[in-house]
């Protein structure tokens, strides 16, 4: 299953941005349920730039491989690193 968010980054108009995400990013419920997202890809150009106002939104995702039971409300925290070039 693919599953995709999105994300919106601020900074500097007009600034290039070189942005990060991790490889994989592990989901859990809070009765013990896991999945993995990972083969992460992203809508970004090749040289991502915030627009007049500061502001960048981009989509994300990946494949989506669950574990055990498959039922709940996965969370995760996806650490996205921006740099401004």
């Amino acid at each position: 299953m693919w599953l995709s968010r999105k994300a919106e980054l601020t900074g500097e108009p007009g600034r290039l941005l070189r942005i990060e995400l991790p490889a994989q990013i592990t989901l859990s419920t809070p009765g013990g349920g896991r999945a993995e997202l990972e083969n992460l890809a992203t809508d970004l150009s090749a040289a991502p730039r915030l627009d007049a106002n500061g502001r960048l939104n981009f989509s994300f995702g990946g494949k989506l491989r669950v574990s055990g039971d498959a039922s709940g409300h996965y969370r995760g925290r996806v650490r996205i690193t921006a740099q401004y070039d």
